[in-house]
């Protein structure tokens, strides 16, 4: 917890409670962070995880021995004192439901509170057993230390997220920038397409053009041909319905008049 100020009035349980333990401080020290814990707490957990990290922040502290939050400690103090005087019952968990007797100790193989009673009985008589207290504070040692590990494991999760994250949205920029290249490559081969298509259609109708010109001119001749052939034609089969007499006198003239219809 961060330093606050030290009117008791102005705390709650909350601010009072040991971040380690969990219970309201014994003898709270300061951390240069504004965390407080329990001396005692504090010792062991460092201690444990062989390094001075704040339990809190994680702060890595420069001292190895924090000075006393005295202010915290006479908050503390009193707050103990007043719940001492109130006659506050502890919760029933307390209590063994077998013996009805306070739970006491801490049974290691089974890992589970006992009572005194407990104890004594078949069933943990030959197992390690130790204060509940110390029990406790070791096991809470033990957890945080888990949490210590769960945390960063978060914190790699979180950054393995984001550069998750990170590569999909570089994935989306790059398939979105090849698509407007390829778009854009696209457009120019379209705009190449085109052109040729006109090039190419422009060069074909100024064939078609030029054939069409050359096929006029020989349809004119052929016309032509026609008609004066039609007209040879004519004038021979006139000269075969004329009289003997006169078809000899020109028959010069008609010879020479089909001769040339064939040229």
């Amino acid at each position: 917890m961060t330093a606050k100020p030290t009117s008791q009035a102005s705390l709650s349980k909350e601010d009072l409670l040991c971040p380690v333990c969990c219970e309201v401080f014994s003898l709270p020290v300061l951390l240069k962070c504004g965390h407080n814990s329990c001396k005692e707490c504090l010792q062991k957990l460092w201690e444990w995880k062989g390094g001075r990290q704040c339990p809190v922040c994680l702060t890595t502290s420069s001292s190895e021995r924090p000075p006393i939050n005295l202010a915290l400690k006479i908050a503390a103090d009193m707050f103990t004192k007043q719940r001492t005087t109130r006659g506050e019952e502890r919760p029933e968990e307390e209590w063994c439901r077998l013996h009805n007797e306070k739970l006491k100790l801490f049974c290691h193989n089974d890992e589970e509170p006992i009572c005194v009673v407990c104890q004594l009985s078949n069933q943990h008589k030959v197992h390690v057993c130790c204060p509940v207290e110390e029990a406790a504070l070791e096991k809470k040692i033990e957890v945080s230390a888990k949490l210590d590990s769960l945390q960063k494991h978060l914190k790699l999760l979180n950054k393995t997220k984001e550069d998750w994250e990170e590569t999909k949205n570089y994935l989306k920029r790059q398939a979105d920038q090849t698509e407007r290249q390829m778009k854009e490559e696209f457009e120019r081969f379209h705009q190449f397409l085109r052109e040729e298509e006109k090039n190419r259609v422009a060069k074909l109708r100024e064939e078609e053009e030029n054939k069409t010109q050359v096929m006029c001119m020989k349809l004119e001749y052929i016309k032509e041909r026609i008609a004066a052939l039609t007209d040879t034609i004519s004038q021979v089969e006139k000269s075969i319905r004329a009289d003997d007499v006169k078809f000899l006198q020109d028959y010069k003239k008609t010879k020479r008049r089909y001769v040339k219809g064939y040229y």
